[in-house]
């Protein structure tokens, strides 16, 4: 079963979706598992793409999308 996280990037105004197997996502660890909330925070993980998009909305930013990288995997079906 997939799971989802919500990354919130707060310079730069953008929260996005990534499944818990994205290479940035890190199953919400991020690429340098760097717990510094300096840029951003990790929130989740969500059993269901709806209930990670519906808090993403929550966030109020600018950018709220999946991640580029995610969209890419889903898309070609990997």
């Amino acid at each position: 079963m997939a799971r989802y996280w919500v990354y919130v990037n707060h310079p730069n105004n953008k929260a996005l979706i990534h499944e818990a197997e994205c290479s940035f996502c890190n199953d919400g660890r991020g690429m340098a598992d760097d717990k510094s909330r300096w840029n951003g925070e990790w929130h989740g993980p969500f059993a269901e793409p709806s209930a990670a998009l519906s808090k993403a909305n929550t966030f109020g930013k600018n950018d709220t999308r999946w991640c580029g990288h995610c969209t890419r995997r889903i898309e070609i079906g990997r």
